[in-house]
């Protein structure tokens, strides 16, 4: 079940409403209790003293009138002993009888004389003998006085109407009766009825009192409770309204801290501080969000770069499978090429008219000596001439064509080399890192590109040194040489250099942690201090038909992998060098 709330004000009010109904009618409850408790021991300890001080003067009466009884019964003066019984009867109001019986309860001594002699039956007579006179001495002690007994007669409310006091009497040394003396105990019931009224009176009185005081004292705490109750529900007020306008967006408002207590005051202190913080906080997350625009604007531009970047990818992956398969259809078509070169080679070397020829011209030219008389002289040496200049030009062509099949042939191995090394390069697994030796990587790259530096008339220095393994993808090392170098030689094209030089080098840094660097450096083009800036952005190149994406990928790719590359240029036709620092492979063989 879900209780509805309640403001706070109703709330104290309620709880010091709580607290005083239940205090104020507790602490009466507990006064009057604790009073009637009081009222009713003293009516007790009065009770018990008035009956008391009754048992001790009925005590010294029946011990007076026992010792005149025991006079008068030595010497059998019972008429005596009837009226003294009578006499104090008439003179004590409150003694109803005074009598005299033996064991048998027989009346020794009466008021009444008639009664002398008489055997009594009421239920007194029968406690007496069956209760008191076996407990009584036989014969007379001397050395302590005689006790009295006392024996009560209830009414039918259970209240005490008679008391009887009973005393043994002696005839000399033995028991002859017992003295009993019966007091009524209508007076003393009477004197607790008015002590008892008298003590409600003043109950009452002091009940009154006391519960008027209570409603004087709770209406005060009322109000001393309401009078206190309303600063602190005023400064609650003030901190709730404050929340409110927070709550609602208006972070400029503060909370006066003249508030009933310090405990206030230190709220209303920490919640404007709280505001400072979230108007702060505020101005930061605007700031932010503007930044957070700026970045995600970046992020997408590196997003679509990124996406082209692996559409680049794709696209050499697809192109680089379809050169593996055109690699294979060129080896296919010039190995027949080949072979029939060679068999051409072969066959001009053993030709039997190249051979033969000079021996078979040879016996024609002795025959046209032999026979120059019938021929004539002219015709003859001119027939001569031309057997003689036959072989040799025929010599001279057979040189010629073998000397072409043979750079064929070699064009033929040159071509298989590269395809070789491309149909290699493009086996080996993209992502699996490899032990390298950069110097040898390099020697495969510029195989590729002996032709093109030839055909360019560019002279090629190498200054490789002996440097530590790297480990890298060799595919990728090898992608970055050829771009690098391919990069070199075209920036001949467009330039009038005569001395066209390009340097590969290579050696150990000496920093920690240790680098390989590698160097590409040529006397070409160069380039300006602003093209160097977006050299390795993608998408930007200098070459008309440039795709800006080979020296990009490369920075990544060797940042990736701790590495890194960098260009250095004099200035326009000055010449460049690419740097590359590779991370030497600390692994494990």
């Amino acid at each position: 079940m879900k209780l509805s709330r309640i403001s706070l004000r109703a709330y104290l009010v309620l709880m010091n409403s709580v607290l005083l109904v239940l205090l104020y009618p507790l602490l009466t409850a507990v006064f009057i209790q604790k009073t009637t408790e009081f009222r009713d021991e003293v009516l007790r300890e009065n009770i018990n003293a008035m009956r008391e001080a009754m048992e001790n003067r009925s005590a010294a009466l029946v011990r007076s009138i026992g010792l005149s009884v025991g006079q008068a019964a030595a010497g059998y003066d019972f008429t005596f002993l009837s009226d003294l019984m009578a006499e104090v009867v008439k003179n004590d109001p409150e003694m109803v009888y005074c009598l005299v019986m033996d064991r048998e309860r027989q009346v020794l001594a009466h008021p009444d004389k008639n009664k002398l002699g008489t055997r009594l039956g009421d239920a007194m007579a029968r406690r007496n003998t069956k209760q008191l006179w076996p407990i009584f001495p036989k014969t007379f002690p001397e050395d302590q006085p005689l006790e009295v007994f006392f024996l009560e007669e209830k009414d039918v409310l259970g209240n005490t109407a008679l008391l009887e006091a009973v005393l043994p009497v002696y005839n000399g040394e033995k028991l002859w009766g017992v003295l009993r003396c019966g007091y009524t105990m209508h007076f003393l019931n009477s004197k607790m009825i008015q002590e008892h009224l008298r003590w409600d009176k003043q109950i009452r009185a002091m009940k009154t009192y006391f519960i008027s005081t209570m409603a004087v004292f709770f209406s005060i705490s009322v109000f001393i409770a309401v009078l206190f109750t309303r600063p602190l529900l005023r400064a609650l007020d003030v901190l709730r309204r404050g929340v409110h306008q927070v709550r609602d967006g208006d972070l400029e408002h503060e909370i006066r801290k003249d508030l009933v207590c310090h405990e206030f005051a230190d709220l209303a202190d920490s919640f404007n501080s709280m505001t400072v913080s979230l108007r702060i906080s505020r101005r930061d997350l605007a700031a932010y969000n503007k930044s957070l625009e700026k970045k995600v604007d970046e992020r997408t531009q590196e997003l679509k770069e990124a996406q082209n970047i692996m559409i680049q990818q794709a696209h050499e992956a697809g192109m680089a499978e379809m050169a593996v398969g055109v690699l294979h259809n060129i080896g296919n078509a010039i190995t027949p090429a080949k072979i029939s070169t060679t068999t051409l080679i072969t066959r001009l070397k053993n030709s039997p008219l190249r051979n033969n020829l000079t021996q078979v011209l040879n016996s024609l030219q002795a025959i046209l000596k032999a026979a120059q008389g019938c021929v004539g002289d002219d015709r003859t040496q001119r027939m001569l001439k031309i057997l003689e200049l036959i072989p040799v030009s025929i010599a001279e062509e057979y040189e010629q064509v073998e000397t072409t099949l043979e750079q064929i042939c070699d064009k033929h191995r040159h071509i298989e080399d590269i395809i070789r090394l491309q149909r290699q390069y493009a086996r080996v697994p993209i992502g699996e890192q490899q032990h390298l030796d950069i110097n040898r990587v390099a020697q495969d790259a510029l195989n590729m590109f002996q032709e093109s530096l030839q055909q360019r008339g560019i002279k090629l220095e190498l200054a490789f040194e002996e440097v530590p393994l790297v480990r890298l993808e060799e595919v990728h090392v090898l992608q970055i040489i050829v771009n690098l170098i391919k990069n070199s030689y075209e920036s001949f094209d467009s330039g009038t250099t005569e001395d066209k030089k390009i340097i590969l080098s290579s050696f150990l840094e000496d920093s920690v942690p240790h680098h390989v660097v590698f160097s590409v450096k040529d006397n070409g083009c160069g380039f300006t201090a602003e093209e160097r800036k977006n050299f390795f952005r993608f998408g930007y190149s200098t070459k008309a038909r440039g795709s800006g994406f080979g020296l990009h990928s490369c920075a990544n790719y060797l940042i990736a992998n701790n590495g890194s590359i960098d260009a250095v240029s004099a200035g326009p036709g000055m010449g460049s060098e690419f740097i590359l620092r590779l991370p030497t492979d600390t692994s494990p063989e």
